[in-house]
């Protein structure tokens, strides 16, 4: 005789098939990882999308725990990565929101020698095939561990070094357990990275090594940073040993800083390499032509394609992978509209068009740019702009200025799409001139508004040619 409850058994059932999502956290749960897969592997897929805060690899198991600084960061992977395979070490994974608030380990099975003890960095550049100066430092640091206070570099016995100073140990941590044993180029500039025993890194004026990157954030009118007491240390695995050369094997490589000259190499990624996907766009702002413009000034763009239900994010083809490498370089985490894009690689081969019925073309979420006469590239390599690609900056190169235009009409005109400085016209012609606006989001706003435009609209005679508009190599200085 069956004692059961007449519905135990239909509850029972429900219960077990009840699975009830856990709320959004700023802590991930990652499933599938493969066994070589390390606490630097998952820092480094996750750093794109903001600062990672804490790990916890289970190792006996194929799982781990990321804790991002924000629900926000944390948001923005599962976007990201429900709609495109989520990759570690070639291996497909799982990320979904944990139920956990953060992320903690026992501190007894953690090595001391990887406690963050200071916010100072000694970094080793091994095999140098290419120059490593401050400012090709500070680009790929700043994007990993947070803001960077001031670098020294120096030679001693044939081999570079440099002490970077972050603002506090935690961000020094992050950046050295992702960044360990990665190389700048393809071809070499290994680094090799260690907590200094300094507290502070010391720039003299006169140091033409040493850059002291505060000076630059309050002359752009930011807060400079304070540094603290350092902190207690925030719990992660031991960052991985130093392997030279080691391969970047994970699907959010670190970013390949620029060489001298010439175009990128482009990086061993999945898919051609020459598609871009862009996430976190101002979606109520972005178009398809001011994508174009702005990732116009490191490649020539075939097309650009907004998507339909995820407008925050869109995916850029050029017209190579040099190119592609080039704007994913200078371009990833640029202002654009008050938000940071973050960059990646995409497995697709090509940006396909939309039926031409479809609502995704009626509201021109879609173009194709393959015969733009506004490509700066077409000579390849051999082009002058192709030397002349820099990183976004808050100063202007303007070139085809109308004849007869004045100073302060130009003013005027720029001063409607972002805060202007000063403009100044070349000593030995009106057609070109540099404008330095308050900020890098101001600068690149005037360049996505007026790059190719005629200003004819502005009440210029004789107008009808575009400006032609890119980032100052060598800012204006008043």
């Amino acid at each position: 005789m069956d004692l059961k409850r007449p519905n135990e058994d239909h509850l029972g059932i429900q219960a077990k098939r009840t699975r009830v999502e856990p709320d959004p956290s700023k802590v991930l749960y990652f499933r599938g990882l493969s066994p070589d897969t390390d606490e630097g592997d998952l820092t480094q897929f996750c750093s794109p999308f903001g600062r990672v805060a804490a790990v916890l690899r289970l190792k006996e198991k194929d799982q781990a725990f990321v804790e991002m600084e924000s629900v926000v960061a944390s948001t923005a992977i599962l976007s990201f990565f429900s709609a495109n395979q989520a990759l570690i070490r070639n291996t497909p994974v799982i990320i979904a929101y944990s139920s956990r608030k953060q992320v903690t380990t026992n501190n007894s099975s953690s090595s001391t020698s990887n406690t963050p003890t200071s916010s100072v960095l000694h970094i080793t550049i091994n095999n140098l095939t290419h120059p490593v100066d401050c400012d090709v430092l500070h680009h790929i640091f700043s994007q990993y561990g947070g803001t960077v206070l001031k670098i020294v570099c120096y030679e001693k016995l044939g081999v570079r070094y440099a002490l970077l100073e972050y603002t506090e140990p935690n961000a020094a941590m992050v950046a050295m357990t992702v960044l360990q044993g990665h190389s700048i180029y393809n071809d070499g500039c290994t680094l090799k990275i260690n907590y200094s025993k300094l507290q502070h890194v010391t720039v003299r004026p006169d140091d033409a090594n040493g850059r002291d990157f505060t000076a630059g954030l309050a002359a752009m009118g930011f807060p400079v940073p304070v540094v603290t007491a350092p902190a207690p240390p925030m719990v992660v695995a031991p960052a991985p040993a130093f392997k030279p050369m080691q391969p970047v094997t994970v699907s959010a490589p670190v970013v390949q800083a620029p060489r001298p000259a010439g175009p990128i190499t482009a990086p061993l990624l999945p898919g051609s390499g020459k598609v871009l996907l862009v996430n976190n766009l101002n979606q109520e702002r972005v178009t398809c032509d001011c994508l174009f413009k702005l990732f116009g000034t490191c490649g020539d763009v075939m097309r650009v394609k907004i998507l339909f239900h995820k407008r925050n994010m869109a995916l850029i083809e050029f017209r190579d992978s040099s190119h592609a490498a080039q704007a994913k370089t200078h371009l990833n985490n640029c202002a654009l509209f008050n938000s940071n894009i973050n960059i990646m690689v995409s497995k697709m081969n090509e940006v396909p068009m939309p039926p031409a019925d479809s609502q995704e073309s009626y509201e021109g979420l879609t173009q194709d740019y393959s015969s733009s006469p506004l490509h700066r590239f077409k000579l390849g390599a051999s082009s002058r702009n192709a030397n002349n690609i820099t990183f976004p900056n808050q100063s202007l190169h303007i070139n085809n200025i109308p004849d007869g235009a004045t100073q302060e009409q130009l003013v005027a005109v720029f001063a409607m799409f972002g805060q202007l400085e000063l403009f100044k016209f070349f000593s030995n012609t009106n057609k070109m001139g540099v404008a330095r606006f308050a900020t890098i989001n101001d600068a690149v706003s005037v360049l996505v508004a007026l790059h190719g435009e005629s200003l004819d609209a502005y009440g210029f005679v004789g107008g009808q040619r575009g400006l032609t508009i890119s980032f100052s190599k060598s800012q204006s200085q008043s």
